[in-house]
């Protein structure tokens, strides 16, 4: 997965190649939040239906507060991505480019571009009813850095179309692929949408409190963990032998970083409250009267390990935990993205995770690329400098010593004192 952003928030002509883990690493407002949103709302299938970057999922905010503010001069911004699968035996191409320019203190569309067979194909709103379509043919192994920035040698398709009065994007999208490739104005068969990635679970930094009982009625997924405690409820009733997997590898966690020895539900009727008990060796606690950091990190733990080949933007998974228990996550990240397959992208102010990760990834024989993002402000506004991490658990590239610069700082101010 690949990310084109320019004038959005504090970035300018920036690219992303994502890897199976990212770590996102910064100053307090650097940006690393707004990268989240914007994969966020590209992952929701609302999103390719009328491009809003507003939804009850994902709130970006009015054109004001999405545009660069270090760019005055400039009236748009530019949302691009690459979700072509590679693993794919097609090896679809799967690029998309949006232009937004403001409307009553909105955003909103302005000019989109996405690849339809062997042709990448341009389109330019004239007015709410008109759309101006331009053509050009492009190779098979086309990079997506040269396809988001060429705007060259496109040929018009002809005069302005009409099109249905304020048809969505996504809409759009469909009676002009069909357009070109056959003539035809009709939107035939379904809704085309790019392939995106089969779902993403977005985990807020702040997640639900304890409670001392639970009700036993299903809820859906709440980036706040608050359908966690039912789902925990039915895993450890369940015997089969997937679900003991699982549950082994919970209080792994729990053992490792120190927080738990096991969970146990008190109050297994299907039409009564229940609670969730914490054991100790021998003593068992009521999940609302231990340490906060359990209750945070468990949403956290049981999504990664009840899915498999997921996506996963989590704030700050280390919020609330004791050092011991933000290195443990480490271990726990490199397990769920090396045996669970999920890619993760890890906003995060612990360098104890990140090194356990490290740490990790050298003592196993199965490789994870991973990298860390190290977001930083300039007077243009926030660069990001990758930092892979190789098969060894090194951080290689230029930007090392950048990266680790405040923290050899720190260590020698505390040797000389």
């Amino acid at each position: 997965m690949k990310l084109y952003i320019d004038n959005y928030k504090g970035f300018v002509d920036t690219f992303i190649d994502f890897k199976r883990v990212n770590f996102f690493v910064g100053d307090n407002s650097t940006g690393k939040t707004s990268i989240m949103q914007v994969l966020n709302t590209l992952q929701n299938h609302g999103f390719w239906f009328d491009a809003s970057l507003n939804t009850k999922e994902s709130q970006l905010g009015s054109f004001s507060e999405i545009v660069n503010k270090c760019m005055g001069k400039k009236k748009y911004f530019i949302i691009s991505g690459d979700f072509s699968d590679d693993n794919s035996e097609d090896k679809k191409t799967c690029f998309f480019w949006l232009k937004y320019k403001e409307k009553n203190c909105s955003p909103y569309v302005s000019e989109f571009r996405f690849i339809n067979g062997d042709k990448s194909i341009w389109c330019i709103m004239n007015t709410e009813t008109k759309v101006a379509v331009f053509t050009k043919q492009i190779p098979n192994d086309i990079s997506f850095h040269d396809w988001a920035k060429d705007n060259e040698d496109y040929i018009e398709n002809g005069d302005s179309i009409s099109i249905p009065r304020k048809a969505p994007y996504g809409v759009l999208r469909s009676i002009i692929g069909e357009y070109v490739k056959s003539g035809d104005l009709q939107l035939k068969g379904r809704l085309k949408v790019p392939d995106i990635v089969s779902e993403l679970f977005y985990i807020a930094p702040i997640r639900a409190a304890a409670h001392k009982w639970y009700e036993s009625y299903q809820i859906s997924y709440s980036s706040m963990g608050e359908h966690t405690p039912l789902l925990i409820k039915k895993l450890l009733s369940d015997n089969s032998q997937k679900a003991k997997s699982i549950i082994a590898e919970l209080n792994k966690y729990g053992k490792e970083s120190g927080l738990f020895d096991e969970l146990v539900i008190e109050g297994e009727n299907e039409e009564k409250p229940f609670s969730i008990e914490v054991k100790y060796d021998k003593m068992l606690l009521n999940l609302k009267n231990v340490g906060y950091g359990v209750s945070q990190v468990l949403p956290i733990i049981m999504e990664m390990l009840t899915s498999k080949g997921e996506y996963f933007c989590v704030q700050q998974p280390e919020v609330h935990l004791h050092p011991r228990a933000q290195a443990a996550l480490g271990d726990f990240m490199f397990m769920a993205a090396s045996e669970y397959k999920n890619t993760l992208f890890l906003e995060t102010h612990s360098n104890y995770m990140i090194n356990r990760f490290r740490r990790a990834t050298s003592n196993s024989t199965k490789r994870v690329e991973s990298q860390i993002l190290f977001f930083k402000r300039t007077n243009r506004g926030t660069v990001i400098e990758t930092i892979p991490i190789d098969k060894s658990g090194e951080l290689i590239g230029e930007h090392v010593d950048d990266y680790l610069s405040f923290y050899i700082e720190e260590e020698m101010n505390m040797l000389c004192m």
